[in-house]
């Protein structure tokens, strides 16, 4: 198995994710020094999405750190679903699913199209429970490789973790 294009691209992701989050955090303090007059419930998303984006970073990192560093030339653990590793699928769907309704409250703000606003409501709902299903499954099966027998196999990540058991 060539780890360079599986857990060595999971690393590079990692590093863009964390040059990315690094300017997340700058908007963040550049928002709450200029919007200070914005709402307290716009303050506490923004709050909050930035807590759950710190959340999944650490998640990462912790995944990549136990498959790369405590696991290292262990090809057995490989194959093992770590709970940051699942956990942290269902951060990115809280902040899917709470930037997916904050945009489609903007649309039927400034549209009043009933039709688009559902459609972003439903699509993000869909994202929020894809993760939970992977999450779900990722506890109950443990292992990669089990998630082949699955008629969960919808999840759009299967495709990536097949290509990590090959």
């Amino acid at each position: 198995m060539d780890l360079g294009s599986t857990y060595g691209a999971a690393l590079v992701g990692l590093v863009v994710e964390a040059t990315i989050f690094g300017v997340t955090l700058i908007q963040t303090y550049e928002y709450y020094k200029h919007y200070g007059e914005d709402s307290m419930a716009m303050k506490t998303l923004v709050a909050i999405l930035t807590v759950l984006d710190t959340l999944h970073l650490i998640l990462c990192a912790r995944t990549l750190y136990w498959y790369l560093i405590t696991n290292f030339d262990n090809r057995a653990a490989l194959n093992v679903i770590t709970w940051t590793m699942a956990i942290q699928t269902d951060c990115n769907g809280i902040i899917g699913v709470a930037v997916q309704i904050f945009f489609a409250r903007r649309v039927w703000k400034m549209s009043r199209n009933w039709f688009i606003t559902s459609l972003i409501v439903i699509l993000g709902s869909i994202h929020f429970g894809l993760g939970v299903v992977f999450t779900a499954e990722s506890f109950i099966l443990g292992e990669f490789s089990k998630f082949d027998s699955l008629t969960a196999s919808f999840v759009p990540t299967l495709p990536t973790l097949r290509i990590l058991t090959a």
